[in-house]
């Protein structure tokens, strides 16, 4: 079993302060992963957004339509269970919320799930790099890193 380490801190502040587009760009374990042109040219449509919405759980509000406080102990489970993590706008847009570095994404050593089960049907400001493809909008936002339960 994991836990989130000290670096939640520091992703809460990054999230909540709303980091400068200088400071926002893919990692280079990310940019490694991107073996094809078609892949590097995905990257590159990247770009800085922030989006403000309310943080939902993807599976119960696109099954269901389950959001707001009403939904918060049932999207909290569901999102630290592996559920997808959302941001729903006013404009009832859905962007999936990713942490940006893939190998570690990958390989478990990176997490955002903590921060955002605890902020299931409240408005929130995230910073990070947004991907659009296919008429699905993904936000790709820095993760904290994992350490063994002592």
């Amino acid at each position: 079993m994991k836990k989130i380490g000290t670096a939640v801190a520091f992703v809460a502040l990054f999230l909540a302060s709303g980091a400068m587009a200088e400071e926002v760009q893919w990692t280079q374990t990310t940019v490694g992963a991107a073996k094809t042109p078609e892949e590097q040219a995905i990257l590159q449509k990247g770009k800085v957004a922030t989006v403000t919405g309310e943080v939902v759980d993807v599976s119960c509000y696109l099954q269901l339509g389950k959001k707001g406080q009403g939904h918060i102990a049932c999207g909290a489970g569901c999102i630290r269970n592996g559920m997808p993590i959302g941001l729903l706008t006013e404009k009832n847009e859905l962007y999936f919320v990713f942490p940006e570095e893939h190998d570690p994404r990958r390989g478990g050593t990176v997490s955002i799930r903590e921060f955002f089960a605890d902020r299931v049907g409240q408005p929130a400001t995230v910073t990070g790099l947004l991907v659009e493809q296919n008429g699905h909008r993904a936000l790709f936002v820095p993760g904290a890193p994992l350490t063994p339960a002592a």
